[in-house]
């Protein structure tokens, strides 16, 4: 290619842009790309990198939330009412039932009303309200609860009188309390 004088405005005319650029290119004038450049390729990886950790956190809050809602779906569930009833039957020996349970935090356990019948015991039957339970942080990763408090607002007890044998002598059998 003919040498090109900078004040000739017809030599300026003559050539096309991909002619200009070969020109570039033979001169040993490199230009390299825009996405080949060492600051570009530097923000990707750090934009890469925040997404990456973004979306990391995001997983695992979402995972905390998801558990969260499942024991809490446990919690106030009716098998878990039921199994209460049932635990708390086989401690005391009586009969043992409770409204739904409400999970207030990870460690409060809320109930209306507990209700014990009894029918071979001195105490014939009972009404518990607003039985609040406080419980370990340990116990809400695991089936088994360790209740550090456990109040209760107002508990209504109902006793059977004494109950006395052909002897005079007061019988509190399981016979003779199911008699009454």
């Amino acid at each position: 290619m003919p040498p090109v004088d900078p004040d000739n405005a017809a030599d300026k005319a003559n050539y096309s842009v991909d002619e200009i650029l070969d020109r570039l290119r033979h001169e040993g004038g490199s230009r390299r790309r825009r996405t080949v450049q060492q600051t570009v390729i530097t923000r990707k990886k750090r934009r890469v990198g925040l997404i990456v950790t973004f979306v990391a956190c995001a997983l695992a809050l979402g995972g905390v939330v998801i558990f969260q809602m499942l024991n809490r779906a446990r919690v106030e569930g009716e098998l878990f009412r039921q199994a209460v009833g049932l635990q708390l039957g086989a401690l005391t020996g009586l009969d043992v039932d409770t409204d739904r349970f409400r999970a207030t935090t990870s460690t409060n356990v809320n109930c209306p009303n507990l209700r014990i019948k009894s029918a071979t015991s001195v105490l014939k039957d009972g009404l518990g309200k607003n039985l609040q339970s406080y419980m370990s942080n340990a116990s809400f990763w695991r089936d088994e609860w360790d209740i550090l408090t456990l109040t209760m607002d107002e508990a209504q007890l109902t006793f059977r009188p004494h109950i006395k044998g052909n002897d005079g002598v007061i019988d509190h059998s399981p016979a003779a309390l199911a008699a009454k």
